[in-house]
C-alpha cells in the first residue's frame, strides 16, 4: 500500500492508492465508494433512529467480555493514545479532512450497497479447511486462462499469470481480474502447505489470515470458521527462509492471543517478535469506525509477528500502529508488503495463506483467494475517458499561457473522478481519492535527523502536499511543509534563484538545487506523478548537522586552501588601476566563474566520498583552474605546485558524475583534465596579451 505518513509510532497507509498503482495499466480500477467510509459503522435501524433525534441505545450487559478485556487492556491505551497522535499528523499532512467539510450523512450507503451486492453474488463454496490430501503427491502448475470450478477447488493446482499485463478469467460464472506475475491455489490450505514442503519451497514473507472462530460469525453464518488447534498442523517453519517473517492476523480474543503466542508459535518453531495493530479510521475525517469499548468491539485488529531467529540481521519494532481506512467489504485486510519491505531482502518470495486477494510475485492459497478479485469490486475504464483527459490537457496548456490558471485547476479537479490514474498522473496531477478536495496531493519523503536525540536513528518522514496550492519548485514544497505542517523541519535556503547554492540537496537520487525548475510553460521540477513519492535527502557522504543541512566546513576549508583570489607578483593596490584582458582571455573564464559552490558535483564523486581529506574534489578544482588560467594572475606555477601530488587532482577518474550533477550546466571534469595537462607539461598557460600590449604602449 502507499505509505502516506510514518514515524516511530506507526504509519498512515492509503490502500486505495496502492490499488490505483497496482491496476494503473489495467482497464479497471477499484471502486472508490468501497473506501469512502464517511461515518462510523452503525446498524441501519440505529442510524435511522439517530437521524430522527433518538438516542443511541447501550445494552446493559450482565458481564464484561473476559475474552476481550484482560489482555487487550494491556495495549488498548497504547493504541488509543499513539493512534490519536498519528491521526493528528494525518490532519497536518493533509490526508484527513475536518468534520466541518462532511456534507453527506447517509451511513455509508454507497459503500454498503456495493458490498451487499458483491456478497450476494458470491458462488457457494464447498466445505473448506478439511484436508483431502490422501491421493495427491505434488502440485500441478497451469497457466491461468480459465478455471473449472470443481477442478480448481478439489485438486491442488497452482495457477499463474506469467505475463506483464492483467488477465481476466471466468470462474464459477463470475469474472475475476488476475494481476501480472500472480500465483494462486484455490484449494485446501493444509494440503497445499504439505505439498509445498515436499517440494522444498521457501518463502521470505508469509501472511496468514485464518478464519478465527467468533460469536458474530457463528450467529450470522457468513463463512465457515476453523478450530485453532487445526493450525498446529501447518508446518510453517519448513516453509520460512532463515531471515523470513511470518505475519499472523489476530482478533482481540484473549484466549486466541494467548494460544497464538504460547502454543501456535511453539508448534511452528518460531519466535515472537511483536504485536502490531491495524487501527481502522473513517475516510478523510479521522474518526474511529467505532468507539473504544473495553467490553465490546474495538476499532482495531492485531498483527502478530514472528521469525525463526529473533537475533537475525533485521531489527523489527515490537509495536507499531497502522492507521488505515477499512474496505466496506467484510474481512478485507490491507496488504502489508510495502510496510515490511525494508525488513526483507530485495524481491522477496511471498506467500499468503487463507488469502482473499492476489498480488504480483505472491503465491495466494485458499478457497477464497479470488474473492476480492471479483469484477463487481472494480469499475471499467473506457477509451473515451482518455480522449477527455487529452482534450483537457491541451486546454490546460492554453489556460496557463493566457493566465487563466483557475480554470486549469477546475479541470484538474473534474478529471479527478473520471480519468485513468496512469494517464492522469502523467498529464494533469490526478487526485487518487474519490471526492478529494485536494486533487494534486503528492507525498514527500524527507530525511530527518535530530542531533539532540543521539540514540534515535535517522528516518524518512512522509508529508502530503497539494501541488495545486504550492509553487513549482521543491523548495516551495519544503517551505510549505515547514510553514503549515512541521516547523521543526530544517534546511538551508536563501536566494530562490539558483545563485547562492545554499539549498543543494539530493532529490530523487540526484544532487541538485531545490530552487531549480523547468522553464516549459508552468511545469515544475516537482515530479507530477502522484503515485511516486519525492524522496529528499541531504547531500550524500557528508556529516549532517540536522535534517537536510550538511556540514560544509571541510568543503570551505578546501576552497580557502586554493587561495581563491587574484594574486600579483608586483606591488599592486586593488582599485587603483584596471587590469586589462582581451575578449579571448576573458572567454577562457566562461564555464568557470559561474560556479556557486553548492557542492552538488563534489558530493556526486565517489573519489571525493572516500578521500575527502586528500582529494580536493570537482568544485574546488574547477575554482582552482579558474584562477590558474586567468591572464591577470601571476601565480599559476605556484598554484600547480600546491596540488602536485597523487591525491589533490589525480584522484579524478573521469567518470563524469560531477558534470552530470552540476545544476549550472558547468563541466568540472573538463577543468580537472586541463589541470592534469598543466601538471604533466602537456600544455601551458598562454602568455597574457592585453597586459603586455598595455605595458609596451
Amino acid at each position: 500500500m502507499s505509505i502516506v505518513f510514518s514515524n516511530d509510532s506507526g504509519y498512515i497507509i492509503d490502500e486505495l492508492q496502492f490499488y490505483d498503482e497496482l491496476y494503473a495499466d489495467a482497464k479497471y480500477r477499484y471502486k472508490r465508494d468501497l473506501f469512502f467510509i464517511n461515518e462510523p459503522f452503525l446498524m441501519q435501524t440505529e442510524f435511522e433512529k439517530l437521524e430522527r433525534g433518538g438516542k443511541r441505545r447501550v445494552k446493559a450487559r450482565k458481564h464484561v467480555h473476559k475474552a476481550v478485556f484482560s489482555t487487550c487492556n494491556e495495549y488498548i491505551e497504547h493504541v488509543k493514545t499513539f493512534g490519536s497522535l498519528i491521526i493528528s499528523s494525518g490532519f497536518h499532512c493533509g490526508f484527513f479532512l475536518h468534520l466541518s467539510t462532511l456534507t453527506v450523512k447517509d451511513n455509508n450507503a454507497n459503500a454498503r450497497s456495493i458490498a451487499t451486492a458483491y456478497v450476494k453474488s458470491l458462488p457457494t463454496l464447498p466445505p473448506s479447511f478439511k484436508c483431502i490430501d490422501a491421493c495427491f503427491t505434488d502440485i500441478r502448475r497451469v497457466e491461468v486462462k480459465e478455471l473449472k470450478f470443481d477442478e480448481a477447488v478439489f485438486y491442488p493446482i497452482l495457477y499463474y499469470n506469467e505475463n506483464e499485463h492483467f488477465a481476466s478469467i471466468s470462474y464459477a460464472n463470475q469474472l475475476y481480474i488476475i494481476p501480472p506475475k500472480a500465483q494462486f491455489i484455490t484449494g485446501d490450505v493444509f494440503t497445499s502447505v504439505k505439498l509445498l514442503n515436499e517440494a522444498n519451497e521457501k518463502f521470505d514473507f508469509i501472511v496468514i489470515d485464518p478464519p478465527w472462530s467468533n460469536r458474530g460469525v457463528r450467529r450470522k453464518r457468513c463463512y465457515e470458521t476453523i478450530d485453532e488447534s487445526e493450525l498446529c498442523k501447518l508446518t510453517i517453519d519448513s516453509l520460512l527462509s532463515d531471515n523470513g517473517i511470518v505475519v499472523l492476523w489476530m482478533t482481540n480474543n484473549d484466549r486466541l492471543l494467548k494460544f497464538a503466542k504460547n502454543v501456535l508459535l511453539n508448534q511452528w518453531n518460531l519466535q515472537f517478535i511483536g504485536l502490531w495493530h491495524w487501527l481502522k479510521v473513517v475516510t478523510r475525517y479521522g474518526e474511529f469506525v467505532r468507539p473504544f469499548w473495553h467490553d465490546y468491539k474495538l476499532p482495531f485488529e492485531n498483527i502478530l509477528l514472528a521469525t525463526k531467529n529473533k537475533n537475525s540481521s533485521f531489527d523489527i519494532p515490537v509495536k507499531r500502529i497502522l492507521v488505515a481506512v477499512p474496505n466496506a467489504v467484510a474481512s478485507h485486510k490491507p496488504p502489508l508488503f510495502k510496510v515490511f519491505a525494508s525488513y526483507l531482502k530485495t524481491n522477496p518470495k511471498c506467500l499468503e495463506l487463507f488469502a482473499r486477494n492476489l498480488f504480483p510475485n505472491t503465491l495466494s492459497i485458499g478457497y477464497q483467494c479470488l474473492a476480492f478479485q471479483n469484477e463487481l469490486l472494480f469499475e471499467k475504464l473506457h477509451v473515451g475517458t482518455l480522449w477527455l483527459v487529452l482534450m483537457c490537457f491541451l486546454s490546460m496548456i492554453l489556460f496557463r499561457v493566457i493566465g487563466l490558471s483557475f480554470i486549469d485547476f477546475a479541470m484538474i479537479r473534474t478529471l479527478n473522478v473520471v480519468s485513468v490514474p496512469k494517464y492522469y498522473n502523467t498529464l494533469c496531477l490526478m487526485g487518487a481519492r474519490y471526492g478529494s478536495t485536494t486533487a494534486g496531493m503528492k507525498q514527500f519523503q524527507i530525511y530527518r535527523y535530530d542531533p539532540e536525540k543521539p540514540n534515535s536513528k535517522p528516518y524518512l518522514q512522509t508529508y502530503n502536499v497539494d501541488l495545486l496550492n504550492c509553487g513549482p519548485m521543491i523548495l516551495d514544497a519544503l517551505i510549505k511543509i515547514k510553514n503549515e505542517q512541521d516547523a521543526t523541519l530544517t534546511f538551508r535556503r536563501s536566494c530562490r534563484e539558483g545563485i547562492c547554492g545554499s539549498c543543494a540537496m539530493n532529490i530523487d537520487g540526484e544532487n541538485t538545487l531545490a530552487c531549480i525548475w523547468f522553464h516549459f510553460l508552468c511545469f515544475s521540477k516537482i515530479d507530477t506523478n502522484l503515485n511516486k513519492p519525492a524522496k529528499i535527502y541531504p547531500l550524500p557522504h557528508m556529516y549532517v548537522i540536522k535534517d537536510l543541512v550538511p556540514d560544509m566546513n571541510l568543503f570551505y576549508q578546501q576552497y580557502r586552501s586554493i587561495d581563491p583570489w587574484l594574486k600579483r607578483k608586483e606591488k599592486y593596490v586593488y582599485g587603483e588601476k584596471q587590469l586589462f584582458q582581451t575578449p579571448e582571455e576573458r572567454s577562457r573564464l566562461d564555464g568557470l566563474y559561474e560556479c556557486i559552490l553548492c557542492a552538488c558535483c563534489s558530493t556526486s564523486c565517489p573519489s571525493y566520498w572516500w578521500n575527502q581529506d586528500k582529494y580536493l574534489g570537482p568544485a574546488i578544482l574547477l575554482q582552482a583552474y579558474r584562477w590558474m588560467i586567468d591572464s591577470r594572475d601571476h601565480f599559476c606555477k605556484e598554484r600547480l605546485e600546491k596540488i602536485h601530488d597523487a591525491f589533490s587532482a589525480f584522484r579524478c577518474h573521469t567518470i563524469l558524475n560531477c558534470t552530470k550533477a552540476c545544476p549550472k550546466g558547468l563541466d568540472p571534469a573538463k577543468a580537472i583534465a586541463k589541470i592534469k595537462m598543466l601538471l604533466t607539461g602537456l600544455s601551458s598557460k598562454p602568455d597574457p596579451v592585453a597586459e603586455s600590449s598595455k605595458a609596451n604602449a
